[in-house]
């Protein structure tokens, strides 16, 4: 070369991990017969320093570094290619670190920054996203799974849209504006090793600090309380705006033997945080036998809980938020019975009573063995050959006799009113768990 000498920088490729990269950076000038400086645009350094990525001359996959001259790299002296041989020697290699993060629920995109990131030779493989968890409500986490690898912007950042499972696993985490969930956990996003490449060849974990802003936060569901005397469902929330409509038929109530969907017109919501539900008549009598015990949890140890199908809110994006909704109880009440009629040509009871309620399955509300007829001299007979009958309403059921069970009866309730021949007035008794538990 010769001093001044224009060196055609497009002309210089190096070869390191994964292939090689030839340079886009602005021409330069030769500074001696021996000497020449490239400074690398933003570009060109993003891409060299994921090919060029472990201190000394070769690359983590054992790749020797090299520089490749095609031919009239020295544009002044018409210079032939020069392309093996040319060992590089790098120094100052640094991992890429995670600084910070945001999140939009509304877009579901992810935006990181960092430092020292870099490219990888290759399609949409510079950020290994599986490698990726989000800290969020509760101190929970959540590995990412369902997106694409993506490529890196610049240095300094890049983007992750979520998809799939992710999108429902990552709002659960993410439930509030702000920098911490709802349960006042700090949000944080943590970098398994090789998360952007496999740069210096060490491990580049970045686990902590890591702090992620979230913005446009999805409406989700907190807890409730349930009063089973007046059928009312107050549910706690967070994101939802006053006045957006809940769709209640999204909602399901899960605890005795089961879940059950609700039917009542949906509702508005009062502010952010709250709305209410007072239950339609079939679903406080479905509902009173699912939440029947006082409390957080029902009388065969299942824990109640809310849960929220997608869309519940109908105003705005809502994804399913289906667990860890708590729901306690108060206010529930034995079923009782207040009279019965009998038809002795139909032999069909019709039962009144108080705060009857359904259960799950078919044909078990009530348990007709439970139930002692008392008539004639003060004889008692206990119904054994009648099928088990559901609820009507909450305070009517019916039942007809059949087998031994027609005959028995008959003979203790032997005079039309309310009273036998021998003047016993008529009663009904029902046994422990003849309504349900």
């Amino acid at each position: 070369m010769t001093t001044g000498d224009t060196i055609d920088v497009s002309k210089l490729s190096l070869a390191g991990q994964g292939g090689s990269y030839i340079l886009t950076s602005a021409n330069v000038t030769a500074a001696s017969a021996t000497s020449f400086t490239v400074t690398l645009n933003a570009a060109d350094q993003l891409a060299v320093n994921g090919i060029l990525n472990k201190n000394g001359t070769s690359a983590v996959d054992t790749t020797t570094f090299n520089l490749a001259a095609a031919a009239n790299w020295d544009v002044t002296a018409s210079a032939a290619a020069d392309l093996t041989g040319n060992g590089v020697t790098v120094s100052n290699v640094t991992a890429p670190t995670i600084t910070s993060a945001t999140f939009d629920g509304s877009t579901n995109v992810l935006v990181v920054t960092g430092t020292g990131l870099v490219k990888t030779i290759g399609a949409t493989n510079d950020i290994t996203v599986s490698k990726f968890t989000i800290t969020g409500e509760g101190g929970a986490t959540y590995t990412l799974s369902t997106p694409s690898n993506v490529e890196v912007t610049s240095a300094t950042s890049f983007s992750i849209t979520l998809s799939g499972a992710d999108i429902a696993g990552v709002n659960s985490l993410l439930n509030k504006n702000g920098t911490s969930a709802i349960s006042t956990t700090t949000y944080n996003i943590a970098a398994a090793d090789d998360w952007n490449s496999v740069i210096t060849g060490g491990n580049i974990a970045d686990l902590t600090g890591n702090g992620i802003t979230v913005s446009n936060a999805l409406p989700t569901v907190v807890s409730a309380t349930y009063d089973a005397s007046t059928g009312t469902l107050v549910v706690t929330g967070a994101n939802m705006v006053a006045g957006d409509t809940i769709d209640v038929s999204k909602l399901s109530l899960t605890g005795q033997a089961g879940s059950y969907t609700l039917t009542s017109a949906n509702v508005t919501a009062a502010s952010a945080t709250s709305f209410t539900v007072v239950l339609n008549a079939a679903d406080q009598l479905n509902i009173n036998g699912i939440l029947n015990n006082n409390g957080t949890s029902a009388v065969d140890t299942t824990t109640f809980n809310l849960a929220a199908a997608a869309s519940w809110d109908a105003s705005r994006t809502s994804t399913s938020d289906l667990t860890g909704n708590a729901v306690t109880v108060s206010n529930v009440t034995a079923p009782t019975i207040t009279s019965a009629t009998y038809d002795g040509g139909t032999h069909v009871f019709t039962i009144t009573g108080t705060n009857l309620v359904k259960t799950i399955g078919a044909t078990n509300d009530i348990t007709v063995s439970k139930l002692t007829i008392t008539g004639e001299g003060g004889a008692t007979y206990t119904l054994s050959t009648s099928a088990n009958v559901e609820v009507t309403s909450a305070t009517s059921f019916t039942f007809t006799l059949a087998g031994v069970d027609i005959a028995a009866v008959d003979a203790l309730l032997n005079k039309n009113g309310t009273s036998s021949a021998s003047a016993t007035t008529y009663n009904i008794a029902a046994a422990d768990d003849w309504d349900s538990v």
